[in-house]
């Protein structure tokens, strides 16, 4: 069953072993946002008993300080065991992305970027089936 944040309309759904975030197209995602989306997906891993996460879409990350990376970072080691695949289309890493998943790293949770959903999911250890 979805679960949608009515503001931004992020879709959370459960599929096949994963958690998958679907980001509306061109979404803009600001520091005021971000504190919403975690505690979303907290309460999505909680309901789904499940750890592992496609966050998928095409996104603008531009509004984003480095102290916004280090408070998602913070906040995704907050979620036991957590693995989870970004697969931001059009987007390339940068300092902010590694230094986002160095923090989280440190607070055990483990973070990757993939420009190809396939290898996205075989990362996060799940099927492909839909």
């Amino acid at each position: 069953m979805p679960n949608t944040e009515p503001e931004n309309q992020v879709l959370i759904t459960y599929r096949n072993g994963y958690i998958h975030i679907l980001n509306p197209d061109n979404f803009v995602i600001t520091p005021d946002k971000i504190e919403g989306l975690w505690e979303n997906l907290t309460e999505a891993c909680t309901k789904y008993d499940c750890n592992r996460v496609l966050n998928e879409g095409s996104v603008d990350l531009s509004k984003l300080r480095a102290y916004d990376s280090y408070h998602s970072g913070a906040q995704a080691g907050e979620i036991q065991g957590l693995r989870m695949a970004f697969l931001f289309h059009g987007y390339t890493p940068d300092e902010r992305a590694d230094f986002f998943k160095t923090v989280a790293s440190n607070r055990g949770a483990k973070i990757e970027f993939f420009s190809d959903r396939r290898a996205a999911l075989r990362w996060l250890g799940v099927s492909e089936i839909e």
